[in-house]
């Protein structure tokens, strides 16, 4: 199985390259948004870890992403120095399945990636459990026939916990995906937007898709049938 990377630092792109290929997989790196390009419509890859940041032909940030995504199905990690949220939005928005700000280890990265592969192909850019649905380009959520409305917080804090659906996420996890290495060690922001999530996604509905997992952290998973 082939991995893309695209990473324009040379120390970066070859230590994920070495580990990567470790494990079994042949990893190719781009050096930039054009070779990256190259590298991806012409081989046949099962993931792509792309630095958002990477110099390519023209100055718009992700447009690399962009044009992978319109042409191939592959899940793409993004990984960057910027944490900001709106980074994140906008990662999404382009067809990001996943987003990681430096500095990682490599055991942190492979986890992320692992993750992508399980799930597969890039599918139609939406996420779903049970009959809730996201979708990651337009930022629409529906759960049955019901359009919900979400905060930008919100919306990360749900697509964290929808990505890995019957996975408890902890407090401080989550607080990661929000604000990066800058989360703040004792905060109730987390508990606050997870309340306001299950009041719009679960309250108004029977069957109930976000659990809190006493003394660990909070779920997303059908348990309708237990």
């Amino acid at each position: 199985m082939r991995i893309l990377i695209v990473e324009g630092s040379r120390e970066l792109g070859d230590y994920l390259k070495s580990n990567i290929e470790e494990r079994g997989y042949v990893a190719d790196v781009a050096r930039d948004g054009i070779e990256g390009r190259a590298f991806a419509f012409k081989f046949h890859y099962r993931a792509c870890i792309l630095d958002a940041h990477v110099s390519i032909s023209r100055p718009e940030p992700l447009a690399l992403l962009r044009d992978i995504r319109h042409r191939r199905s592959f899940p793409i990690l993004v990984i960057t120095l910027r944490d900001k949220l709106a980074d994140r939005l906008s990662a999404f928005d382009l067809g990001a399945d996943d987003f990681m700000v430096k500095p990682f280890s490599f055991s942190q990265i492979w986890g992320r990636l692992q993750a992508l592969l399980k799930r597969g192909p890039h599918n139609a850019d939406c996420l779903r459990v049970a009959d809730l649905e996201v979708n990651l380009f337009s930022r629409v959520c529906v759960r049955g026939q019901t359009r919900v409305n979400l905060t930008d917080s919100e919306f990360i804090l749900l697509v964290e916990l929808m990505r890995r659906h019957g996975q408890v996420l902890s407090r401080s996890m989550l607080a990661q995906r929000l604000w990066g290495m800058d989360a703040p060690s004792e905060s109730n922001v987390i508990d606050v937007n997870i309340h306001r999530i299950r009041s719009k996604v679960d309250d108004p509905f029977e069957v109930k898709l976000l659990h809190t997992v006493r003394a660990m952290g909070y779920v997303v998973e059908d348990r309708s049938g237990w």
